[in-house]
């Protein structure tokens, strides 16, 4: 009895000793809790695909991730050297490359442990995500030559077939164009069509230390320069032109850009941190200031003069939401600065013509909905920028108040056309499902046609497509025809299914509208469903689907238009497959729609809170007393008669 009361003490201490070494064992394990990000040590900032990113320096290393800029998620990671880019890639973003001054690093699994790629050590400048790769990543060296990992970082294959002539500084993918690379020279700018594969020298700009792709204005880069400043190109690369205006520029200064970033929820709105370049022999620079534009770098507002003594900035991040703000990163750490909506505001009251512009600037990009009543008005005024920036304010704020406004605008019967324009641009900038039936009204008026298939695609519901797809049954080219089809190839991939539906519809009209769509909207995914109407009964729709496929570019569909060309009994199908056939043959252009196809958003980072961590701790306790407990409170079992009375 006494040995089996001393076997489940035994028994039950153990699993208590177990239990709470499991518990411990998640305490002692990284937290990848969102929280705030820290103040101190962070050097460098940026942005992968749809994350943001921050590191520091210190002993031990640490590196950061965001989708939002307000929560962060730290991920282990000790590094040799400052940390200079990072590449979130793969399925849920679960493939993160760094890049520092010494190696370039991979994880698989988030920080708990980190593989050193020997192969680039020590070059590696910067890193761009390959969006034709689910887990593939771009790397560009120090020495010109660019590299492209795959396979969570364990294939590796030089792109470039001889380095560039000049030391590297920066590379960017350009997202509407995944073919499209440029990189940063001390040489000048660096321009590759064949994702790297071949190089050409962009004469109209010189060198650059800086990239930025816009996310949301197609075909606009913009470039940094050492000591000119600022530079913006809206033809994918080809011309530049500076956009210095308002950046502080002095006669007989040198102004460098620092840092620059895109405002992915605001499309067109920059900021932009700036310093004096001095010296020759060792070139000195003496932080400016920090400057927001709402219209793409055309014209700049001020936020902040930094003193003299400041550290400079070199990387900013953009916060989301109405009011927010700009975080600038410097090596003495992250200061967040923000627009102020009161103070812009009362700029509107002013009689200077420039204060009241750059008030509802201002305010176009920093509104909270408190302020609505009273940029209300402005939309109406005299001054036509000041009531677009208004309109733009409005659509910021965002909710069912400012919706409400809007509709109530278009709706009324006495409203200006022009302010009714206004109201739906606001309308596309809100999205609100609740508006389609107000939207889709206007859509039936000629002059509002456009705006309201802007905003209708904008929603994108069932309910919106729906609405622009019955324009498609005007044999004419209506007005809401034009603005249909003009929408759906703006939206390319969001209206690819909707169009693709209309295929198979009972109008031969609505049939040949949507083929002929498909095809300027240059998606190769359209060409399956297009084959099968290249034999439709009626010919206008074979001589419009003939169209899209040599707009598609459909190398294997030439045959097919061969043959129609020859055997088709309408003149009018023979002679569109005719030129169709000889388009789809032709090397596309820079600016083809087909190649500008937009990249598909990828997951965001898959999160483990600290709330799991806590239920995991405590379902372990609990098992752990609970198992104890039966264990001291099972009764030994009798033992048998015969048993006891030969143990007398």
């Amino acid at each position: 009895m006494r040995r089996s009361l001393m076997a489940r003490l035994l028994i039950g201490t153990i699993i208590i000793l177990v239990g709470l070494a499991l518990t411990f064992a998640l305490d002692r394990s990284p937290s990848f809790a969102l929280g705030a990000l820290p103040e101190e040590s962070n050097t460098t900032m940026g942005r992968s695909g749809d994350l943001f990113y921050a590191g520091d320096i210190n002993e031990n290393g640490r590196l950061y991730l965001s989708r939002d800029g307000i929560g962060w998620l730290e991920v282990p990671a000790s590094f040799e050297g400052q940390l200079r880019a990072v590449a979130l890639a793969g399925e849920d973003n679960n493939v993160v490359y760094a890049a520092t001054e010494q190696a370039l690093y991979v994880t698989t699994n988030r920080g708990q442990s980190w593989e050193r790629i020997v192969a680039l050590d020590g070059t590696v400048v910067d890193l761009a995500l390959d969006p034709t790769s689910q887990d593939g990543v771009y790397a560009l060296s120090e020495h010109g030559t660019l590299s492209r990992l795959s396979n969570r970082g364990q294939q590796l294959e030089t792109v470039t077939e001889q380095a560039l002539p000049h030391p590297a500084h920066a590379l960017v993918v350009d997202p509407m164009s995944p073919q499209t690379l440029f990189v940063a020279t001390d040489g000048g700018l660096f321009r590759s069509e064949t994702a790297g594969l071949n190089w050409e020298r962009i004469e109209t700009l010189g060198a650059a230390d800086r990239l930025l792709a816009s996310s949301t204005v197609p075909h606009t880069l913009y470039a940094t320069t050492p000591d000119s400043g600022l530079f913006r190109s809206t033809d994918g690369g080809f011309n530049w032109e500076s956009i210095n205006e308002g950046l502080g520029a002095q006669p007989g200064t040198s102004l460098a850009v620092t840092a620059l970033t895109e405002d992915p929820a605001r499309p067109g709105t920059l900021y932009a941190a700036t310093a004096y370049v001095t010296g020759h022999t060792e070139r000195r620079m003496t932080p400016a200031g920090l400057f927001m534009s709402p219209d793409g770098g055309t014209q700049w507002i001020m936020m902040t003069t930094f003193p003299l003594t400041a550290p400079v900035v070199t990387a900013l991040l953009p916060e989301q939401g109405p009011g927010s703000g700009i975080r600038a990163v410097t090596n003495q750490g992250v200061q967040t600065y923000r627009m102020d909506p009161d103070q812009a505001l009362s700029m509107l009251q002013s009689e200077e013509p420039g204060a009241r512009l750059n008030g509802i600037k201002t305010l176009s990009v920093s509104a909270v909905p408190t302020q609505l009543e009273a940029i209300l008005p402005y939309m109406s005024d005299e001054d036509g920028q000041i009531a677009y920036y208004a309109a733009r304010a409005v659509g910021l704020m965002g909710g069912q108040a400012a919706a409400q406004e809007m509709v109530n605008l278009v709706e009324g019967e006495k409203i200006d056309i022009v302010l009714k324009l206004r109201a739906l641009m606001a309308l596309e900038m809100i999205a609100d499902p609740l508006t389609v039936p107000t939207l889709a009204q206007a859509f039936s008026q000629d002059a509002l046609a456009r705006s309201s298939a802007d905003a209708l695609a904008a929603i994108g519901n069932d309910e919106a497509w729906s609405t622009l797809t019955m324009a498609l049954a005007d044999e004419a080219l209506t007005p809401q025809r034009q603005a249909a089809m003009a929408a759906f190839e703006e939206n390319g991939e969001r209206a690819l299914q909707p169009l693709i539906a209309q295929l198979s519809h009972e109008s031969p009209t609505v049939r040949a509208n949507a083929a002929e769509a498909l095809g300027w909207m240059g998606n190769e995914a359209a060409i399956g469903p297009l084959h099968a109407l290249l034999d439709d009964p009626e010919a206008t729709v074979r001589a419009r689907t003939a169209f899209a496929v040599g707009e598609l570019r459909d190398i294997e569909g030439v045959t097919s238009l061969v043959r129609m060309s020859q055997n088709d009994p309408s003149p009018e199908v023979r002679t569109a497959a005719e030129q169709a056939a000889v388009q789809a043959q032709r090397e596309p252009s820079v600016l083809d729609p087909a190649r500008m196809a937009p990249v598909t958003p990828r997951n965001s980072l898959e999160r483990l809170s600290d709330a799991s961590l806590n239920w995991a701790k405590t379902l372990i306790l609990t098992l752990t007393v609970l198992m104890a407990f039966l264990v001291l409170a099972a009764r030994p079992r009798r033992r048998h008669a015969t048993e006891e009375i030969r143990n007398r």
